[in-house]
């Protein structure tokens, strides 16, 4: 009876026995509700974080989101519930306004039922398993009574189930109890017949929830509590869409408007699939997937409410929207607008449709290309799949326990890709396919939850980041403070000093709303401002003015209209506003699918037309001529969908591309596997390919390339191009490339390109086919600073905090430096000085832009360089002190020059057409020459200045057929693909190469070998016959060559494949050594070698790797210095040892 008065005394009350709250639908909590904003506009970053009740109740403003999390528990419960918000610790969901007020509602959380499935008592046993059970457990207990007459009672049901409690959906609760009561007939004591009496079973389930104060609740199928939650408001993080504005990221990166740490860190890329994670110190809008904090690009999801309807980005910033008419626009300027379609939501972006359900999770992304992902989640809401339209999946696995709203692992056929472990909630370390594993860290006792630095794989820590006392980011750096930025905060802005001590300020604004906007950018050079329109004219706060250092302005203006009966937005931006140079460019972009319709640069226009999905099928490029060039696309459509066996299995995916010619059909088009292969469905054996993967691709002139498999994560494992040759790829465990064999008539003579990499994933080590390599050498911040090649020379490299090179160093095996160079950099990371190895420096001065203004060389001459408003270089001025050497340059809106004055004040002129083809060059050495073109941009004639006009043809791939001229003797033509008679057997890979040349003299006939090398080439002049043959070491090098008359010339190479010895073996006779024994600089020219006469000949550089001498050995043999001034020009040509000894007397 106890059990079922609780029921009966709904709604209200406490379970004294559980301490779990039932019902509260009427209640005031007394405390004091403070109207106060949480959002009072401030210039200094400073979020705040407010705290309100369930019931609407303010609880202060708290510098941090722990902080406020933890001022959530201190809410005081009603009576006989005092701790109850002692449990209220669950980020439930996140909302965010039009205004741009992010909502963080906290709740209980949602746990099973320790009695999900039905639970039976008896009167003296409960929680047994099934109603059988049960019955044998009365049926013991009755015979127990009287065992002399063994097991003779019996159990008989009376009726069906009846609901005594429960379950009760106008109060969303879904525990339930049910009654069934049985007759029994037990024996009497003696045995001798049996007497009736009931007897009841209860069957119970969803009654016993695992956290205090929760009840099963129908809604949410799982124990929780929608009843007491509290919520935080925050200024949403926004991460602004203006094009031509700052986004306030520095350094690693920290956000100057918020104060955040910001860190992405990618896990894998399949190709099909990228999934990345993204960690925001500031505002964690989610306990699940990678715990507070963090993200993962497939997490977004629409914050849905009565109101308001916002989206959640996987990278953890917040769209706002506000609803126009039925359909919701993005508050940020990106143009991106949500439409409701029946049921699901649809979000339209410029590169991607993505489909959301009722509860505003992600369904589907649909991409212009027509590739596709499917999302699926599991019984809890979870993701748990997500499928390509080609059936690949990567599978998501959650933690158990308490950590069962977190990601444990992602895997893709049944091949693990990251493992997660966490650590009080926090993700604690990330282990990849190969082992290698990135561990995180917290290690600021003040706020739990930020992020403090990373170990990388290599078991070094990567990374240190610290925070203020209001957990504002103040330093993120690599170690040792490579690339590392300090924040100091007022409210004056934030000042923001980089690696190299160099300092930035920036001021925000608010334009009438939320979220900050950078207003000024201030640094030793100047500032950058910008100015927005307010949000009481535009509520998307869009960027009205960018003004540059040289006080040069962007103007940006918005408007709306129609065009062929679609709602368009226009995006005006003028550069260089008020100058001459003046160049505007338009954008119109359709509002419902926010897809690009039209760009205009001044007289030239390119336009794009959809088909339904919005998938573009035609691209239009008009010139101010009005003439037009166009590519059109098609793409796989029902019908070829429904053709079996047919190579466009997968609607909307590109079927072909038709090219801008109107002469020839110069189309390309696509195959797809029409089916998944063999193995694929039951995963046995290979799964090679599977529907939808990209079979061939067929060129205009109808040559094929055929990925032949797949692997299981969707990499081509096998190809054949044109010519049919074979070429095979693997993968590291982490999906980057390991190794390219291009096959070979035999497998001996396969070439095999491998790749290593050190386990952060920087390249290691390439080594070509001939065992020649090259390996990379990385500082504890992951930066190059030594490459070193089979032979053991170094290239090494002094890098300064923010990554400049200051010293480049090339040493041989032994250590000893044979050339250097040096520079030093402003504190604005612009080259300020290169000196050469003797110290001679080049000074370089800068604009206010950062553009070059000024170069000094060594002797103290000056080159200015003047540039025009749009960044163009349009003046030189050789030696300012001097000659005065002055170049001018002019140049139209599309940036090609229209005219350029050299030094002697002479024009050469440039004449174009809409599509920025050459009309005309006119030029005081050259005379007048015009040029015409075909509809694709190929040169279709040329005239020069005698009038003599030369016309050519292409074929459908755009190569060059024929070169005609008047006098036909001068003609040339070009055969392509066919192998020529002269070729022999394993020298007729042709296709897509240069197969034979003809001109007046003769032809020119060439042959190649599988690796596209030129074996052979015939050159008939004149009726004579003369052909050259060509051998190539493994690694594509040159072997031996045989002359006409049968001579080879053959080279032997060391491990770097460079030439040691040349050698000439005549037809019929014995090899010659022509020279031997060639040295070389590290990374640079031969310093010598020994010709076969004995004589040698050494070739002497400096370290600025220019000819110091050339010595013959012999008497009398070969002697020449050289001599270089500070500026690297040649001032002495003479014997040796006089430019060594007298370079007084060579200048």
């Amino acid at each position: 009876m106890a059990l079922l008065h609780r029921f009966r005394s709904l709604p209200g009350g406490v379970a004294p026995k559980s301490g779990r709250l039932t019902f509260w639908h009427s209640l005031t909590l007394s405390c004091v509700l403070i109207a106060v904003s949480a959002f009072a506009w401030a210039q200094e970053a400073k979020p705040k974080f407010s705290v309100y009740s369930s019931q609407g109740a303010y609880f202060g403003e708290y510098a941090t989101q722990v902080q406020a999390e933890a001022a959530i528990k201190s809410i005081p419960g009603p009576v006989g519930a005092e701790d109850i918000y002692q449990y209220v610790d669950t980020i439930k969901e996140a909302h965010v306004s039009e205004s741009g007020e992010m909502a963080v509602t906290y709740w209980m959380g949602a746990e099973k039922a320790k009695d999900e499935d039905w639970a039976y008592d008896t009167l003296d046993v409960t929680g047994l398993p099934t109603e059988n059970a049960a019955i044998e457990e009365i049926l013991r207990q009755v015979n127990a009574r009287a065992p002399q007459c063994g097991a003779v009672a019996t159990l008989t049901p009376t009726g069906d189930w009846i609901a005594s409690t429960g379950p009760y959906p106008e109060y969303d609760r879904g525990m339930e109890h049910q009654v069934r009561v049985y007759q029994v007939d037990a024996p009497y004591d003696n045995c001798e017949g049996t007497y009736a009496f009931s007897s009841s079973v209860l069957k119970r389930r969803r009654t016993q929830c695992p956290e205090k104060y929760t009840d099963w609740l129908i809604s949410e199928q799982a124990c929780a509590n929608k009843d007491f939650m509290a919520t935080i408001k925050v200024a949403a993080n926004q991460c602004d869409a203006d094009v031509g504005s700052s986004s306030g990221l520095v350094g690693n990166p920290c956000d100057v408007k918020t104060g955040e740490k910001f860190q992405i860190e990618r896990d894998f890329d399949l190709g099909w699939i990228d999934f990345s994670r993204y960690y925001h110190s500031g505002i964690a809008t989610a306990s699940s997937d990678f715990g507070p904090g963090w993200s993962h690009s497939h997490g977004l999801h629409l914050a849905i409410q009565v109101s308001s309807l916002g989206l959640i980005e996987g990278n953890g910033y917040a769209v706002p929207f506000r609803k126009i008419g039925e359909n919701y626009e993005a508050t940020n300027g990106s143009g991106e607008r949500i439409t409701a379609d029946g049921n699901t939501w649809k979000l339209h972006r410029s590169d991607a449709i993505y489909t959301f359900d009722a509860k505003g999770r992600l369904f589907s992304r649909m991409t212009d290309d027509g590739a596709g992902l499917l999302y699926a989640y599991d019984s809890e809401g979870r993701l748990s799949k997500i499928t390509s339209l080609q059936g690949r999946s990567v599978d998501l696995r959650y933690a158990d326990g308490a950590n069962k709203d977190l990601i444990a692992s992602v895997s893709s056929a049944g091949v693990l890709l990251s493992a997660y472990t966490y650590d009080q909630g926090r993700l604690k370390s990330v282990t990849f396919a190969d082992g290698g594993m990135r561990v995180y860290h917290y290690e600021d006792l003040r706020f739990s939850r930020h992020l403090t630095g990373i170990t990388s794989e290599n078991g070094q820590r990567f990374s240190t980041y610290a925070y203020d006392d209001v957990g504002r980011a103040v330093s993120s750096q690599h170690i040792g403070g490579a690339d590392g930025v300090a924040l100091a905060y007022s409210s004056a802005g934030t000042i923001v000093t980089d690696a190299l001590g160099g300092k930035s300020t920036y001021a925000m604004t608010n334009a009438g709303g939320q979220a900050p906007k950078i207003s000024a950018i201030t640094n030793g050079a100047g500032t950058v401002s910008y100015t927005y329109y307010d949000q009481s004219v535009d509520y998307r706060r869009r960027l009205s003015t960018m003004t540059d250092r040289r006080g040069i302005q962007t103007k940006h203006t918005y408007s709306e209209t129609t065009e062929n009966g679609i709602n368009v937005s226009v995006h005006t931006v003028q550069e260089a506003l008020g100058h001459p140079q003046q160049r505007t460019i338009t954008t119109a972009t359709a509002t419902g699918s926010n897809k690009v319709l039209s760009i205009q640069l001044d007289g030239r226009k390119t336009t794009y037309t959809r088909n339904a999905r919005l998938q573009p099928v035609l691209l239009t490029i008009t010139s101010q001529e009005g003439q037009k060039r166009e590519l059109a696309y098609t793409y796989c459509e029902a019908s070829d969908v429904a053709t079996s066996g047919g190579g466009c299995p997968i609607l909307g995916y590109l079927k072909s591309i038709d090219g801008p010619r109107t002469d020839i059909d110069d189309r390309t088009t696509y195959n797809y596997y029409p089916i998944d292969a063999a193995g694929c469905e039951t995963g046995t054996g290979a799964c090679l390919y599977r529907k939808g993967d990209l079979k061939q691709t067929i060129n205009a002139r109808g040559q094929i390339r055929e990925n032949l498999s797949y692997d299981a994560a969707g990499r081509v494992l096998s190809a054949v191009d044109e010519n049919g040759v074979l070429t095979d790829y693997s993968y590291h465990p982490r999906g980057w490339l390991a190794s390219t064999t291009v096959h070979g008539a035999t497998s001996g003579q396969n070439r095999v390109t491998t790749l290593e990499y050190w386990p952060t994933g920087l390249v290691k080590r390439i080594t070509q086919p001939d065992g020649s390599y090259a390996t990379f050498v990385y500082d504890q911040a992951q930066r190059l600073t030594d490459v070193t090649d089979t032979l053991g020379n170094t290239l090494h490299y002094v890098l300064d905090d923010a990554g400049n090179r200051l010293e480049e160093q090339t040493k041989d095996a032994q250590g000893t430096l044979k050339r250097s160079l040096s520079r030093i950099y402003n504190q604005l990371g612009q080259l300020k000085t290169q000196a050469d190895a003797a110290a001679n420096p080049t000074d370089y001065a800068y604009d206010a832009n950062g553009n070059l203004r000024l170069i000094t060389d060594a002797f103290g001459r000056n080159t200015l360089q003047e540039h025009d408003p749009l960044g163009r270089l349009a003046r030189t001025l050789q030696d300012v002190d001097g000659i005065k050497a002055e170049t001018n340059v002019g140049y139209d809106t599309q940036d090609r020059p229209l005219q350029v004055k050299d030094p002697k004040r002479l024009d050469t002129r440039y004449t174009y057409n809409g599509f920025g083809d050459t009309l005309k060059l006119t030029s005081p050495d050259t005379g007048v020459t015009s040029y015409t073109y075909d509809s694709a941009g190929n040169r279709a004639t040329q005239t020069d200045a005698r009038g003599i006009t030369s016309t050519y043809g292409y074929d459908a791939l755009n190569r060059v057929l024929s070169i005609s001229y008047p006098t036909t003797a001068f003609n040339v033509s070009y055969t392509y693909d066919v192998t020529q008679s002269v070729c022999a057997s394993g020298e007729t890979f042709t296709v897509g190469r240069l197969a034979k040349l003809q001109d007046g003299s003769g032809t020119t006939q060439y042959c190649y070998n599988r690796f596209g090398e030129v074996v052979r080439k015939v050159q008939t002049v004149n009726g004579k016959v003369l052909v050259l043959r060509y051998d190539y070491t493994p690694g594509g090098r040159l072997r031996s060559m045989v002359y006409p008359d049968g001579t080879t010339i053959d080279y032997v190479r060391n491990a770097q494949g460079q030439t040691t010895e040349v050698g000439v073996t005549a037809q019929g006779g014995s090899r010659q050594r022509l020279l031997s024994g060639a040295t070389y600089y590290p990374f640079g020219p031969s310093a010598g070698w020994t010709y076969g006469n004995g004589r040698t000949l050494a070739r002497m550089y400096d370290q600025d790797y220019r000819p110091q001498s050339i010595q013959d050995s012999r008497t009398g043999g070969l002697e020449i210095g050289f001599g270089f001034d500070p500026v690297g020009d040649l001032t002495c040509r003479l014997p040796a040892i006089q430019c060594q000894l007298k370079l007084e007397v060579c200048g």
